[in-house]
């Protein structure tokens, strides 16, 4: 296994960028639908409280269900 330096490394990622965006092999253009919900997320899933940070322990796991009942975490 031959070793590169970061100088050879530099040029080839800068060389693989400049190869493909010179054949538009990944020139991906957002649309105005995209762009306007990038900034806003919505989960279906409420928000629960699992502990008090005063009743945690080190090492000490806590079990709980989350989502659902049927959906056993380990924190």
């Amino acid at each position: 296994m031959s070793k590169i330096n970061r100088r050879d490394f530099l040029k080839l990622g800068g060389n693989s960028v400049a190869a493909t965006s010179a054949t538009g092999g990944l020139l991906v253009t957002p649309t105005a639908e995209a762009a306007a919900d990038s900034g806003r997320t919505t989960l279906p899933y409420p928000a629960n409280k699992i502990a008090n940070a005063k009743s945690l322990s080190v090492n000490k796991p806590v079990s709980f269900t989350y989502p659902d009942k049927s959906s056993p975490c380990v924190c």
